[in-house]
Formats: structure tokens, C-alpha cells, sequence
């Protein structure tokens, strides 16, 4: 590499708080001074956590393009396509680093007009099942395509993902792909859990016997909220619920269409803390301290249709959880199967419920599975290990 501070222009879809806005967020912190780094965000939906107080916490700094939204609208896309244009031409970056889909579409075009040097594009996840019907679908597998060709590299957050993106979906060839895992900040798991758990518990109530099952992220049909009320129901047909609480994290659009599947399968839910009556399902919307929340849950749960690498069962291994999760996307890369927790085919009721009845009553299993998932994502998904893989592949890069 040059003797040189290279500079990189990074480009987010939205400021809301998820996988890809961590990755950005400390790539961005952690890669100075040997990269300079201008980092560019678009507007969160009304129904999202913006991921402010996280950029505050790290004193990162971001431009916020307004137009730059998920949702396709062609005035607002030309509006973002020339603002992005003019912030590279006055930036003239060695590297655009592109994250998630829009970002991802309007970035690498505006770089490719501006000729930057290097262009890299990581898929947190994609689209390409499960979101849209089937010709909406193949126009955004076409789409990536030709956005492949514009790519100097793609970046795949899984072994799993980079062969769906070159064998599955034909994107690109495989040799074009590199494998760079999330990686995000282990060591705040690590200290005064004891503490945040009764913190956390006595919040909402809960008795020290109680078990409580957690699912984590946005009330949005990929994540196929609607699956897990199926299970809790599965269980309670069966008495599988005695002593255990769940908790919804997360808001979104689906919220009142799981609250419907919830009573119309007459399990009583609550959305405040300490309910007095002992709700079956508490729902929790954002909790801006997660450390806490994983400290008070005991088992974490994904009933997703696609995922790239979930951070959120990363978080929970790291903080000593195990889990139960269906088995799309990257999610095989975190859990390890009957070590760490239970892999579940999306759809299986019964095997999903049973599982996790399994666990809710077994605290010796528990045990074994938190040491084990602990000891694995600490090994393998740090932001420290994150960082390492990015400098030295945009230093390869540069010097190519």
C-alpha cells in the first residue's frame, strides 16, 4: 500500500439500527487512520430505531441524504444517484464501499460514473427469495447482475451466502466474492451480567423460576413473526408454557397483524413492562440496551425466511445463550446444530416447538449449549477480527 492515508467513501441504506449499520459503524471508527473514511446514510422508516445514540456512543459521524430510501421512487432515486455523484467528485475516494440493496444499486453506479478506483459491494443479506413475487424477484437477481459488473469486489458475510450469491442466483463468479465475516463488540457481553439480569427482570416482572424466550429484531414479514406465535400456540396446546414468558424486541409494520395471530390463538400478550396479570407475550418494542436484555432472556429465537448472518444470534451466543433458529441464510455459520443450539426447517411447527420445549425444560442442556455458543462466536465474529479482513483486503485491492 501507499505510504498514504486511503480514503473511502461508505454508503448505508438507513441509520436504523441492525447488522449493517454495525459493520459500517465500526469500520468506520476502527479502520483510521490508516483509511479515511467519509461515511454516507440514508433516512430511517417511521417504524425503525434510529441508530443515533450508537453513532453518539462512538463518535462517528455521518451525511445523511434524505431521497436515499428503500422503497423505489424514481425522483428521489435520480435525486440521491447526483447527490452521491457530487459528494465523490468533491471526496475523490480510492474506495466506495457500498452496504445493502439501494445503497448498494445508486452507490455503485454513481462510483462507476465518477470512476473510482475500487468498488466494493457487501450483501448483509439479499432479496432474492422470500421478500417479493416471482418477477419482481428475478428483475432484482437481473439488477445485481449487471451491478456485479460494476464491482471490483463483493463481499459475502457467509460461506453459505457466497455460494447462494454464485451458485444459487448466478450474481457473479465465485472467485469475484470474498468471505468476510460481521463481526461486532463481544467484550460487552462479557461483564456484570449478573447484575443486568436482575435489572432486566425485575423491569418486566419476571420470577426467578421463569423462563423467558426471546425474539430480537424488526416486525417485518421476512422475519415471519406470525411463525413464532404458531409455535407458542404449539406449545401451550401441549402444556409446554408452564413457567415461561416471551418477549417480542422489536417493532415494525407487522405489529398489529401479530397481535391478531396472538388472539385469535387466545395467548395473552401485553406491550408495557411488569405487566401485573402475567401476560404470555410481552412485547417490548426497541430496547436501546441490549446487553441487558440478553442477560435477562435465557433462550433467543429467529423463526426467519432469509438471513444473511443474523447479529442478533450472535449477540445472544455471546452473551450465553442458547438458541433455536430456523435454518435459512447464514444463520448455519453462527449456530451449530445440537452443540449450540437447534436448527429447525422454516415451516415445522412441531420439530420448532419441541425444541425449544426441550430447552425451556432442561437447564443442564442450557448450560451446554450457552458454553458452547460462547466459546464460537467469541472465536470468530470480534470487530477487532472484522477490521483486520477489511484493511487488508481494500489494501490488496488498492494496490491491484
Amino acid at each position: 500500500m501507499e505510504n498514504r492515508q486511503i480514503k473511502v467513501i461508505r454508503i448505508l441504506n438507513r441509520s436504523s439500527i441492525g447488522g449493517p449499520v454495525l459493520n459500517a459503524l465500526y469500520l468506520t471508527k476502527y479502520m483510521a487512520p490508516d483509511f479515511e473514511t467519509k461515511l454516507i446514510c440514508g433516512p430511517n422508516r417511521e417504524d425503525e430505531e434510529s441508530a443515533d445514540f450508537l453513532f453518539n456512543q462512538h463518535e462517528v459521524r455521518y451525511e445523511s441524504i434524505t431521497d436515499l430510501k428503500r422503497e423505489v421512487n424514481l425522483w428521489g432515486d435520480v435525486s440521491s444517484f447526483w447527490r452521491l455523484v457530487k459528494v465523490i467528485k468533491a471526496y475523490k475516494p480510492d474506495i466506495v464501499h457500498t452496504h445493502a440493496a439501494k445503497a448498494g444499486a445508486l452507490g455503485r453506479l454513481a462510483a462507476f460514473y465518477c470512476r473510482v478506483p475500487v468498488v466494493v459491494h457487501t450483501f448483509h443479506g439479499h432479496v432474492f427469495h422470500s421478500y417479493f413475487g416471482k418477477w419482481k424477484t428475478q428483475a432484482y437477481i437481473w439488477i445485481e447482475r449487471f451491478l456485479a459488473r460494476l464491482s471490483t469486489r463483493i463481499i459475502a458475510i457467509s460461506d453459505i451466502q457466497r455460494s447462494e450469491l454464485s451458485e444459487t442466483f448466478n450474481i457473479c463468479k465465485p472467485e469475484r466474492i470474498t468471505v468476510v465475516p460481521n463481526g461486532i463488540d463481544l467484550d460487552k457481553f462479557q461483564a456484570g451480567m449478573e447484575e443486568r439480569r436482575t435489572e432486566w427482570r425485575a423491569k418486566y416482572g419476571l420470577k426467578p423460576e421463569e423462563i423467558a424466550v426471546g425474539i430480537v429484531g424488526r416486525l417485518a414479514p421476512v422475519k415471519d413473526h406470525i411463525f413464532f406465535t404458531r409455535i407458542i400456540a404449539a406449545m401451550k396446546s401441549r402444556g409446554g408454557v408452564k413457567n415461561v414468558r416471551f418477549f417480542i424486541i422489536g417493532d415494525g409494520e407487522c405489529k398489529e397483524e401479530i397481535m391478531a395471530a396472538l388472539d385469535a390463538a387466545g395467548i395473552s400478550y401485553s406491550y408495557s413492562p411488569a405487566s401485573p396479570d402475567n401476560k404470555e407475550v410481552i412485547f417490548t418494542s426497541w430496547e436501546k440496551n441490549m446487553v441487558n436484555a440478553y442477560a435477562g432472556m435465557d433462550i433467543a429465537v429467529l423463526t426467519s425466511l432469509n438471513e444473511g448472518t443474523p447479529m442478533t444470534l450472535i449477540e445472544a451466543h455471546a452473551a450465553g445463550l442458547p438458541v433455536v433458529s430456523t435454518n435459512v441464510g447464514g444463520v448455519a455459520n453462527v449456530v451449530l446444530d445440537n452443540k449450540s443450539g437447534y436448527l429447525v426447517k422454516h415451516g415445522d411447527v412441531d420439530d420448532f416447538a419441541e425444541k425449544l420445549r426441550r430447552l425451556t425444560g432442561d437447564a443442564e442442556l442450557r448450560r451446554q449449549f450457552s458454553t458452547e455458543g460462547k466459546r464460537y462466536v467469541l472465536s470468530i465474529y470480534s470487530y477487532q477480527r472484522l477490521v483486520r479482513d477489511m484493511k487488508s483486503l481494500y489494501a490488496d485491492l488498492v494496490n491491484k
